[in-house]
Order: C-alpha cells, then structure tokens, then sequence
C-alpha cells in the first residue's frame, strides 16, 4: 500500500480508536433509570443503549472488541509506514509515535470528552455498536461467553449495583450545587431517606411542654393564645393539663368564628 493511502488511513483508524474508547466510557456512565426514562420518551437511540446495557457482557465485548481491532491495525499500519521511511530504525520511532498518539487522541481526550457528555454520546452512537455486535457476533458471543464464566466464577454478577442511599443522597447535594433542584425539595428527599432512622421521642413534645387550653376557658379569651401558638391541633384539659378530654382543631374554630359573624 501506497504512503498516501496508509497515512490518512492511519488517521481514521486513531480516531476511531478515541470513537470506541469514548464510547465505553459514555455506556458506563449512562444509568438503565436514566435510559428507560429516554426511551418513553422517544429520544432517539434509546432503545438501542437500553439493549446495550441490559447485558454488559456483550456491551462491553462489542466496545472492546472495536478498540482493540482498529488499535492493533493502526499499529500495524504505522509500523509499514515507518519501515518505508526509516528502515529496521524506524521501529523504536514509531512505538513512541504511536503510543503518544493513542494515549492523546485514542484514550484520554475522548474519554474525558465522553465522560461528561455522556448521555448524548451514548444516545447517539448506540446503533453503531449494536450494529457493530452484529457484524462480528460470532467472535462477540465468545468474548461474552469467556467474560460471563470467569465472572461467575469470582462468585460476582456482571450487572452493576443499584444506588444506594448515601449515593441517591450524593446525586441530591451535587443537584442543589448545580442548582438543577431547589433547597426545599433537597430537604425534602433528605428527610424522606432519613425517616426510618427518625425515634418517635425526636418528634414528640414533652409533656411539661406542651401548650394546651383549659375546657372552661371562653373562646374569645383563648383566641390569642390559639393565635400565638402556631398550632394547628391543640389538647384541651379539664382541671388540670394530665386529664386531656380532646383536641380542638383551629379550622374548627375558624368555622365557629364564622358562623357566628353570620
């Protein structure tokens, strides 16, 4: 092959190293939630990541499989192109070149690309994969078959983890931060994961504190104090505040207040 063929070709097989390298890292870090949400919502590509993801295995064999085979011909391809201008010599030149080239341009620039952008790119370059796992299904299905038995044997599952409490608590404060949610409803997903962990004396008043009314008492005399309070539901007693007789609720004071203006 002719250098003016090999060079440009060695540029598409580089980028495509950073295409299928950036891709994993946008798979990964796309969660099934997120993509299921996508998918009744007719984005385009979701229902092909939703397959990806469902079975890690093959998704991950597919992306692989792409990097290492575009990896191992540009290798090849930059080692002719460096015999034909350099001679035996050329070889330590182009171990070096290469290596530069895929670690800028094949690893850490599109992985730092697609890791924060990735649900779009995940999105968008799902069918390209999943056309890819067809095209080399075969070889794809052994890659699973290998990957899915040395897992089991490790006693683990190639299904990641759900979320956890402190990580939903994690994905909550860093929403507050980027002010996607507001304080109040931070607040309130916070309380509700912490409700199990709330003792009823927490809650409750102590006895020797509680504001309550005297039955006797008119109601006119009691406003005030009603009023005061910021109590919706205030305990009555009759004598003495240990012989609670019932609770009287503010609305129905409201209620009475009208009646009698009518």
């Amino acid at each position: 092959m002719q250098l003016e063929f090999e060079i440009p070709l060695l540029v598409v097989l580089i980028g495509l190293s950073g295409f299928f390298s950036g891709l994993e890292v946008a798979l990964v870090g796309v969660r099934i939630s997120k993509i299921e949400q996508m998918v009744k919502d007719n984005v385009k590509g979701a229902s092909s990541l939703l397959k990806l993801k469902t079975n890690p295995s093959r998704m991950m064999a597919s992306v692989n499989l792409g990097n290492n085979l575009v990896n191992v011909a540009s290798t090849a391809i930059a080692t002719d192109i460096a015999l034909k201008i350099f001679g035996n010599d050329g070889l330590a030149i182009v171990i070096g070149i290469m290596t530069f080239l895929i670690l800028v341009f094949g690893e850490i620039t599109p992985k730092t690309y697609c890791n924060a952008n990735a649900a779009k790119i995940a999105t968008r370059y799902s069918p390209v994969l999943l056309a890819f796992s067809y095209a080399f299904y075969p070889i794809v299905r052994i890659l699973e078959a290998i990957t899915k038995g040395i897992i089991r044997l490790t006693g683990s599952s190639d299904n990641p983890p759900g979320l956890t409490e402190d990580e939903i608590k994690g994905v909550i404060d860093q929403g507050l931060k980027d002010k996607a949610i507001e304080k109040q409803e931070s607040e309130l997903v916070h309380g509700a994961l912490n409700f199990d962990d709330i003792v009823i004396r927490s809650v409750m008043t102590p006895r020797t504190k509680m504001f309550t009314l005297n039955s006797k008492k008119m109601l006119f005399e009691a406003l005030p104090e009603i009023n005061n309070s910021g109590f919706s539901r205030i305990p009555v007693f009759s004598e003495n505040s240990d012989n609670i007789t019932g609770i009287v609720h503010v609305r129905d004071v409201l209620k009475t207040l009208e009646n009698d203006e009518k």
